[in-house]
């Protein structure tokens, strides 16, 4: 008899340790049946828990109410229906993720004594709205996009009637998991996508576009952004990568080049108004870049 109700007493035990809460230091047990694994281009992996639809439509909808201090003015990262009013896609896309680290809506511009700290911070802190990533897309034969300047009226952003492409060689974006699935959100676009459809969004479908290691990603970009070190590229020309990396540097419209400040120039020349270097250099700051949105199909 005693025999058994100690083999009844151990059956009890063991089924009660087996239907008990995970404790909060047990991460991996506490986790949703729908978290993913994720391997990161520099070797480690992430396990990522997933959100709901209803958790990723809501985060949509914050994406309207986004704004980062630049030169005191609040910029949105996302302006209307046609695409992005705040500059390049890595500092819009780090914005976004400040916001789901965070939970807060507003990106302060930190000085750069003070990004490596903070950027340290957000890395080891519980995601206060979802885990994110970084997902970069590189191509060397570069990825077009069709732009237009316009500057701040008030409250508001009005055209300047300058329009034109660009072409980067690589484009960036978030990645949370939606139920179980890898999915983009980028401003480019009017909703969420799957990493796959949304790196051909960017690239022709039947282009290869393989997984980069660190590495092979940091050599494309030299390529890509210091033309006299391509010749001694000799890894992969297109590809992308995975990051858990944070960037808090902004960034404004120098970054397209030359040209929009050659148009700029041009444009109020044309309107009688020769501008000089200083003049032009304070448009400058003052335009902010409105990328078109990319249609996409699934």
């Amino acid at each position: 008899m005693q025999s058994v109700l100690t083999f009844v007493f151990i059956l009890l035990a063991g089924l009660w340790s087996f239907t008990k809460p995970a404790s909060a230091n047990s991460c991996y047990q506490a986790f949703s049946p729908n978290s993913l694994e994720v391997q990161l281009s520099d070797s480690s992996s992430i396990m990522m828990p997933a959100i709901s639809t209803s958790q990723l439509q809501a985060i949509y909808q914050q994406l309207h109410h986004l704004t980062c201090s630049f030169n005191d003015d609040q910029v949105p990262v996302i302006w209307g229906d046609l695409g992005g009013v705040y500059g390049p896609c890595g500092s819009k896309a780090n914005i976004i993720r400040h916001y789901l680290t965070t939970g807060k809506n507003n990106l302060p511009e930190y000085s750069f004594s003070e990004t490596d700290t903070v950027t340290a911070n957000m890395k080891s802190a519980a995601p206060k709205v979802a885990t994110s990533l970084l997902i970069g897309v590189y191509n060397l034969q570069g990825i077009n996009f069709d732009y237009e300047l316009i500057e701040p009226d008030g409250h508001d952003y009005v055209p300047t009637g300058i329009k034109g492409k660009v072409e980067w060689g690589s484009h960036k974006a978030v990645v949370v998991n939606h139920e179980g699935r890898l999915t983009v959100i980028d401003p480019l676009l009017s909703g969420p996508l799957p990493v796959h459809a949304w790196i051909h969004t960017f690239i022709k479908q039947q282009t290869k576009v393989p997984f980069l290691t660190t590495d092979e990603g940091k050599a494309l970009s030299t390529a890509l952004y210091s033309p006299f070190m391509r010749d001694q590229l000799n890894g992969p020309t297109i590809g992308y990568t995975l990051s858990s990396d944070f960037s808090l540097h902004t960034a404004n419209i120098f970054d397209l080049g030359k040209r929009p400040r050659r148009q700029l120039g041009q444009a109020y020349s044309l309107r009688g108004t020769d501008l000089d270097q200083q003049q032009l250099f304070d448009l400058v700051r003052r335009v902010r870049i409105r990328v078109t949105r990319r249609r996409y199909h699934l």
